[in-house]
């Protein structure tokens, strides 16, 4: 298992529309420039679960939870951030390029952490061995 690249996720963020992604959840009806429905993420008579297109963006008054598209579907199906972004491109038929993460990185900054803590060890043997001026 590897990484999705960001360039990735912004392009399938760009292609998201959320109408279509709570329709296939709420049954959604026109409420002036908004849609509106029943909120799925608690019990209620009375709409107040808000979809706005041009936001690209949901809101329910009654529990305040709200977010985008991808929220919306980690909320519904309990998923992680990663597991949304590959189902929601699952479900739109956009394959994902995931990459190996790369050890030479990983071996790269441990280098460069031994480097900063061999550099304090010694800064601070000199600080304790040093002369200090008597008064």
């Amino acid at each position: 298992m590897g990484f999705i690249p960001q360039d990735q996720i912004n392009s399938l963020k760009d292609s998201l529309d959320i109408v279509d992604v709570v329709s296939s959840y709420v049954d959604l009806k026109q409420a002036g420039s908004n849609m509106k429905g029943l909120c799925p993420f608690h019990n209620e008579k009375t709409p107040s679960f808000i979809v706005n297109s041009q936001r690209n963006s949901f809101h329910c008054f009654g529990c305040h939870e709200g977010g985008d598209p991808i929220s919306f579907i980690m909320k519904i199906e309990n998923l992680d951030y990663i597991n949304a972004i590959r189902f929601l491109a699952d479900k739109m038929g956009i394959t994902l390029d995931e990459e190996e993460y790369k050890n030479d990185n990983r071996e790269k900054k441990n280098s460069l952490y031994k480097i900063n803590s061999d550099a304090t060890k010694f800064y601070f043997k000199q600080m304790l061995t040093e002369n200090l001026p008597q008064e």
